[in-house]
């Protein structure tokens, strides 16, 4: 379920596009130095929403620096860190190790599993610093593949799960903003499962897979994830934002439709095709 939160880059400033690279490299960075140079491979966008969302709130200090990539060796990249960045490196191995053991157990791909095996000291250590965080995505991706194995036509409670799952991994500590920070990554959790659900729908009947929205009547999936994201934003809408706001706004109001009105496309070109 990587590739959802993303920015809409087209609709970022240079300004704010650099901003956003900077966190990401910053990302990598930490992922790669906690957890060492195969992990860095595990790296996607989606995370980089937790250290601009609690840097945001917290106004932590940040550490700027500007080196040479081994990605992008022809020029030095700027790249900055707070202690959330560190945070959401955790979680992102944290996730691609789990998302790795999901595709060994659908597909029965050695290579996945081979890999997941390689994270899972990483994954231990990890364990140790946030035991309430890996107990909550193990509890809730238990959850899902019970739905799953029943074939539940229920929609909304395989969405909850992942929802709660989420919920659990945007807070660290419990002061005057952790309710909405748990609600906003409950409603934006919902939001990505059924946004990924219904994304792969076709893929997923074609192969005879199981997808929760394959029960569901209508095939216009629009309102209800507009819905779920509107819960989100207005949770957004309540924390303080003392920087990087408009960069959150174009994620959560524009970057996270890029997948949906990718495969609209994809499906408007179908149509079209066997029309012919």
């Amino acid at each position: 379920m990587f590739g959802f939160v993303v920015a809409d880059k087209a609709s970022l400033s240079e300004q704010e596009f650099l901003r956003y690279r900077s966190c990401y490299c910053g990302l990598c960075a930490a992922i790669r130095r906690r957890h060492g140079q195969l992990c860095g491979l595990t790296l996607t966008y989606d995370l980089t929403l937790i250290p601009l969302l609690l840097g945001a709130v917290y106004l932590p200090e940040e550490r700027q620096e500007e080196l040479v990539c081994p990605a992008h060796p022809v020029k030095k990249r700027q790249r900055w860190t707070t202690e959330f960045t560190e945070y959401a490196a955790d979680m992102n191995v944290l996730l691609a190790y789990y998302k790795l053991m999901d595709d060994w157990h659908d597909e029965k791909d050695v290579l996945r599993l081979g890999a997941a095996q390689c994270l899972k000291n990483a994954c231990a250590s990890i364990e140790k610093n946030y035991p309430r965080q890996c107990a909550a995505v193990r509890d809730c991706l238990a959850q899902l593949s019970r739905l799953e194995e029943q074939g539940s036509a229920d929609a909304d409670e395989a969405a909850h799960w992942f929802g709660v799952l989420m919920g659990e991994l945007f807070w660290l500590q419990e002061d005057e903003y952790a309710q909405t920070l748990r609600r906003l990554g409950y409603f934006l959790g919902k939001f990505i499962y059924l946004q990924d659900a219904s994304v792969d729908l076709y893929r997923d009947l074609k192969k005879e897979r199981y997808n929760p929205l394959a029960f569901v009547e209508s095939t216009d999936h629009r309102p209800m994830l507009q819905m779920l994201l509107g819960e989100a934003t207005e949770a957004l809408e309540t924390l303080p934002l003392g920087r990087d706001e408009r960069l959150l706004h174009n994620i959560l109001y524009a970057g996270v439709w890029c997948r949906y009105e990718q495969e609209q496309q994809k499906k408007q070109k179908r149509k079209e095709k066997d029309r012919k």
